[in-house]
């Protein structure tokens, strides 16, 4: 199978923690993605380039980490000279298409209702089509619903799955490979999803995180002052929410709209189809009385479920441990349709890629690609001012400790090994001074390596960190390095 078919199918927050395959956890029942896991391989430790919507997308679809692609935050578009994961199949013969959520053309949430990103113009559906189709009105975004139609009709992933099922009933007897990303929106807010799954939990069915009260003293300031806020708008401050019920319900919802692209597969295509399956980010779920997703690096909202079933490379019900980065996955896609990224100039780390295929893994040759991977956050997006605007972060994390360097901000120190709840921040440990500091030398490291916009100065000067020292490497104005001041340019 030299060119197998690709079907991509991602969620919208949706973390590791609500799929129930990652662990017993109260509420959490996703069988169809489990069984997806059971003939394939699940990655234990996959984490996103950026947990929000936009920028994490940008990432499945480029290769590149968002400062270097132009979506480094919501409503932003990725730049034009930027290759994007659809152009480069087309380039391999692949047809390539789209149903479900976008979130890339800067078109709001529900985009501009055509075909970007490469995809073909023929075979194209997003949030702003659905709308064409339920109506428009009403107080949030599923038009009909609003209205009390609560019908599985009205439901987006409902026909994001019958788009899906159409389009792989129609290409059962093509012979060219094709690429189809089938792109949920749930389980995100509004958390709409019809009955028997609407109100099937209840506040004492699901999982209040042990951290739901926790002191956060030793946490950057903006934490605390987000998690005092959404405190203020609950009857107490120890009430949980109640809307998690509703995150709970649709979360079983969007397990069952996957499950039936897996059987048009497998009904369709079931010897020459490799199966994604990941999600954007996930939810902080209460987590230091946090909500949604935000300015944080924890692992509630970073780390995200990714699971291959790829019948020519994969034995079934494999778990591994490796660390995965979401800019991984592009890398993995690209390599199984036969494009050799790895001999193409274009794709350097000078041009934003730090990017590993996972096909030696998949195939059973190595344990693992990469020793860590990094993260960032910048801004919530262009249009809005949740949580304080700009608050850049950069984040390393590896088999042993996450550090994430919060650059207006408290810096932040965790072991994943004794505190996988990451209650405790170590940032001040005089007894880490050696771990803290190889950390930052490699996250440091990484900014120059991928040329990341936002690099500077203040990245290495932490208050943590005194011996650092910041040499300045002179002045570029015409694409070399010129000694300008003196009359020499190279």
């Amino acid at each position: 199978m030299t060119q197998p078919n690709i079907v991509f199918i991602t969620t919208d927050t949706q973390g590791r923690n609500m799929v129930s395959a990652y662990g017993d956890r109260p509420g959490v029942s996703t069988p169809n993605i489990d069984r997806l896991a059971a003939d394939g391989v699940l990655f234990e430790n996959c984490y996103v380039a950026c947990p929000l919507c936009t920028p994490s997308r940008a990432a499945w679809y480029t290769g590149r980490h968002p400062n270097r692609g132009g979506a480094w935050g919501n409503e932003m578009t990725v730049g034009r000279h930027v290759p994007m994961l659809a152009e480069l199949l087309a380039e391999r013969g692949y047809d390539v298409m789209h149903v479900g959520k976008w979130h890339l053309d800067g078109g709001g949430y529900n985009g501009l209702g055509h075909a970007d990103g490469g995809f073909d113009p023929a075979v194209w559906y997003d949030l702003s089509n659905f709308y064409d189709e339920v109506g428009r009105d009403g107080y949030n975004r599923f038009g009909g619903w609003s209205k009390g139609l609560e019908d599985i009709q009205y439901c987006f992933g409902h026909r994001v799955a019958d788009q899906a099922v159409a389009v792989l009933e129609q290409r059962a007897k093509a012979d060219q490979p094709f690429f189809l990303a089938v792109e949920f929106d749930e389980p995100h807010g509004p958390y709409i999803c019809p009955p028997p799954y609407s109100g099937s939990h209840t506040l004492e069915s699901i999982e209040q995180p042990a951290t739901f009260m926790t002191d956060m003293h030793d946490k950057p300031r903006l934490q605390q002052q987000y998690a005092a806020y959404l405190a203020e708008l609950r009857a107490s401050p120890d009430q949980y929410p109640a809307y998690y019920t509703r995150y709970y319900d649709c979360n079983s919802y969007v397990d069952y709209e996957i499950g039936r692209v897996i059987d048009a597969v497998e009904r369709f295509a079931p010897d020459d189809t490799v199966i994604i399956c990941t999600s954007d980010h996930g939810d902080h779920l209460g987590e230091f009385g946090l909500g949604a997703k935000g300015p944080t690096m924890y692992d509630s909202t970073t780390a995200v479920p990714l699971i291959i079933r790829a019948p020519h490379l994969t034995t079934a019900n494999r778990r591994e441990t490796g660390l995965v980065s979401s800019v991984d996955i592009p890398a993995t896609i690209l390599d199984v349709a036969g494009l050799a990224i790895r001999d193409e100039a274009r794709f350097s780390a000078q041009n934003g890629y730090s990017w590993q295929s996972l096909t030696p893994v998949l195939a059973g040759r190595v344990a693992k690609v990469r020793d860590e991977v990094f993260m960032e956050y910048n801004r919530f997006g262009k249009q809005f001012e949740q949580v304080d605007g700009l608050y850049p972060i950069r984040c390393i994390v590896t088999e042993d400790w996450k550090l994430s360097i919060n650059l207006f901000d408290t810096d932040e120190l965790y072991s994943r090994q004794a505190d996988p709840q990451e209650a405790t921040n170590r940032i001040n440990d005089a007894g880490l001074q050696d771990v803290r500091a190889d950390l930052h030398d490699r996250l440091l490291a990484w900014q120059r390596q991928i040329h990341d916009v936002f690099r500077g100065p203040q990245w290495g000067y932490r208050p943590w960190r005194p011996d650092y020292e910041h040499r300045f490497e002179g002045l570029t104005t015409t694409g070399y390095k010129d000694d300008w001041p003196f009359g020499r340019f190279a």
